[in-house]
C-alpha cells in the first residue's frame, strides 16, 4: 500500500454518498451534510490522536473516514454496509490485509 493520502479517501466517501445525500437532506435538519460530518470527525480525531499513546494512527483515521459511508445505501444496519464499502476500497487498493480487518472490525462495531 502506498502512503495514505486522507483526501483522497474523504473524496471517495463523498464520490459515494453525493447521490443518496442531493435528495435525503432530514426537513428538520436542512443544514446536515455527511461530507462535512466525515471532515469534521477527521478533524476531532487529528486533534486527539497525538495524546493517546499505543494505537495505530492510520487505522484510527481509516475508519473516522468511513465510520459513516453506508448510512441510508440500504436495509443493512449502516455501520456494516460501510464496513463492506471500506473492504471493497480497501482491497481494490492495495490495503494489507491486517490493516483492512481491524479497520472494518472498527466500522462493524
Amino acid at each position: 500500500m502506498d502512503e495514505l493520502k486522507f483526501d483522497e479517501l474523504v473524496e471517495y466517501i463523498f464520490s459515494k454518498a453525493k447521490k443518496k445525500e442531493e435528495g435525503n437532506r432530514l426537513p428538520l435538519f436542512p443544514f446536515r451534510n455527511r461530507y462535512l460530518h466525515i471532515k469534521r470527525v477527521f478533524g476531532w480525531v487529528e486533534r486527539i490522536l497525538p495524546g493517546v499513546d499505543n494505537v495505530d494512527e492510520n487505522i484510527i483515521k481509516i475508519a473516522a473516514i468511513f465510520h459513516d459511508c453506508g448510512y441510508g445505501l440500504g436495509k443493512e444496519e449502516h455501520a456494516h454496509i460501510g464496513a463492506q464499502i471500506f473492504k471493497e476500497y480497501a482491497e481494490n487498493n492495495g490495503f494489507d490485509k491486517d490493516v483492512i480487518d481491524k479497520v472494518y472490525y472498527m466500522i462493524d462495531n
